[in-house]
């Protein structure tokens, strides 16, 4: 990483505290509701008790309120001819300035 001059104790300390935040990273609650979920998967190398080892990493993406796939989603259970409208309709309500206003549009 273009670093010259460090030693290996000041690399295993950088990495202990990385290791710390993956840690808090990997145990934080998820919580709420997430309609979109894609998930994959890979292989990388990781350190495990002094040994670089190769594991399977399962990768988890949500999201929630995605206007894009809201919308992709409301579209594909109406007819064609009537999408136009529908989508008219939708991004009216994506535009209100408040929760009740949208629900009430």
């Amino acid at each position: 990483m273009g670093m010259t001059g460090i030693s290996r104790s000041q690399v295993s300390s950088i990495c202990r505290g990385i290791d710390e935040r993956v840690q808090a990273f990997l145990q934080r609650p998820l919580e709420g509701e997430w309609p979109y979920l894609w998930l994959d998967a890979t292989y990388v190398k990781v350190r495990k008790n002094g040994w670089v080892v190769s594991v399977a990493v399962i990768i988890a993406c949500a999201v929630k309120c995605c206007r894009v796939h809201f919308m992709r989603n409301m579209l594909s259970r109406v007819s064609r001819a009537s999408q136009s409208v529908v989508r008219a309709a939708l991004q009216q309500v994506f535009v209100q300035t408040d929760e009740k206003s949208a629900h009430a549009t």
